[in-house]
């Protein structure tokens, strides 16, 4: 497991806890807007100090789960153009694409004739 940067190098020192400090003030006033969604932070929600992707600019206060959720994009978009690589790279080495995993058994809401299920008709 390879060790997490410091809070300072991943862009979230002193500076940024100040600003964050800032806009705590105007979100329990209820003034402020999501940089993310636009609606208002209600007082008392939970919000982030949202930035640019490469952490050089602040873009405001967010609600924590819109910030989490366009985090959550991100990485999974950031696995799955890794993954595509990857499986592009294998394809060139052996003339075969990779072996691409198989698709979970289980209840789908469709049955065919070898689909497996979790319980029994009732």
């Amino acid at each position: 497991m390879r060790k997490q940067k410091s809070r300072e190098a991943r862009g979230y020192g002193s500076r940024h806890r100040r600003m964050r400090e800032i806009l705590a003030i105007e979100v329990e006033l209820g003034i402020v807007a999501c940089a993310k969604c636009g609606e208002l932070i209600e007082p008392g929600t939970p919000f982030h100090l949202g930035h640019n992707d490469d952490r050089t600019a602040w873009t405001g206060a967010e609600h924590a789960a819109c910030n989490l959720r366009d985090a959550g994009k991100k990485g999974y978009a950031a696995m799955r153009a890794n993954l595509e690589a990857e499986n592009r790279s294998a394809g060139g080495k052996n003339g075969n694409r990779a072996a691409q995993p198989e698709p979970a058994k289980g209840w789908t809401g469709l049955r065919g004739p070898n689909e497996e299920r979790w319980s029994r008709e009732w």
